[in-house]
């Protein structure tokens, strides 16, 4: 039996999950605390190949969300990925937040929240970060607007008054980026994936109205 390890720490809380290779679940760990991470993946990592008798070369792969999100975060849990992979000799799977967020609901429209009523999105295969009313306006939001992901619920009264939607769901998990989707993600895009270990890099998104000083 091979096994999966995710790792989801571009948005907080982060969270790992250990799967079996068929996509099945056997445990995901939220990491609450906001500093240490590198050290609490490391130790809950350990923790769960113990709990499942896992070995480190049972790992076929380990998928990690490349974001967008924390910067700190991305780089914590990307050299993560790669120095266990590098060392296991198994794969590594980016996936980004948007695949992750959209894992079993490709039918709303996912945000992300990048602070100061500012959100990641996604307009067909761009990811792009802007004020929410710019945002809005390309995603072309209206009443009917199915949303989700903590850029809607985090700027939930902004968008019911600007856009006059109304369909934000109330379930947490829905808005939550998992380690259990990133795994399962990785898990579809395993054959197809390609890019080399070293070249995996996290998706930083530079925002696209940025008015720049006159020197």
């Amino acid at each position: 039996m091979k096994y999966i390890l995710s790792i989801q720490t571009a948005e907080f809380p982060n969270s790992i999950a250990l799967l079996q290779e068929d996509g099945k679940l056997l445990e995901e760990k939220v990491i609450e605390a906001r500093e240490k991470t590198d050290q609490l993946i490391q130790e809950l990592v350990s923790m769960l190949f113990k709990k499942y008798k896992v070995g480190t070369k049972d790992i076929e792969m380990v998928g990690v969300c490349l974001g967008p999100g924390s910067y700190t975060g991305l780089r914590v849990g990307l050299a993560f990925a790669k120095g266990f992979c590098q060392f296991n000799g198994c794969k590594v799977i980016g996936v980004d937040a948007f695949e992750t967020l959209s894992e079993g609901n490709n039918k709303s429209i996912p945000l992300i929240d990048a602070k100061n009523r500012r959100a990641y999105y996604k307009l067909g295969n761009k990811i792009k970060v802007d004020d929410l009313k710019i945002a809005g306006k390309e995603l072309k939001l209206k009443k009917g607007s199915n949303l989700f992901g903590s850029g809607a619920v985090q700027n939930e009264a902004f968008l019911r008054q600007e856009f006059k939607v109304e369909d934000i769901s109330n379930d947490s998990e829905v808005h939550r980026l998992s380690a259990i989707s990133v795994g399962k993600v990785a898990l579809e895009k395993v054959d197809k994936y390609k890019v080399d270990l070293f070249k995996i890099e996290p998706i930083y998104v530079q925002e696209a109205n940025i008015t720049k000083s006159k020197k």
